[in-house]
């Protein structure tokens, strides 16, 4: 499952830095200036810095991390409901309970 999880997210990764260095996705990223007032338009530059800054140095491992979790849990459903499809053709039977007596 890791290298599974690796190679997805590895090609994920290639695909998210591919865009993020093409012209129109800086061009639409400083365009969001319009939307900050100008008092904090310096600052909202430097936290786009940092947040591309944070994002290239974890992004992986986050991602990595998104996609181990994505097939863990398909891994789980699909065992899930193949425990309910032996359950209802009769294969299991579930463990009978003692009836209730009153006393």
């Amino acid at each position: 499952m890791g290298a599974i999880a690796d190679f997805i997210a590895r090609r994920l990764w290639w695909g998210l830095l591919w865009l993020s260095r093409r012209v129109w996705i800086k061009n639409l990223q400083l365009k969001m200036l319009v939307f900050v007032p100008q008092n904090r338009r310096d600052r909202f530059k430097h936290t786009l810095i940092a947040q591309n800054r944070f994002a290239r140095k974890h992004g992986l491992r986050l991602l990595t991390l998104s996609i181990y979790l994505v097939i863990a849990s398909g891994f789980l459903t699909t065992c899930y409901f193949i425990v309910l499809w032996i359950f209802d053709s009769g294969l299991i039977a579930p463990i009978p309970q003692p009836e209730d007596t009153q006393r």
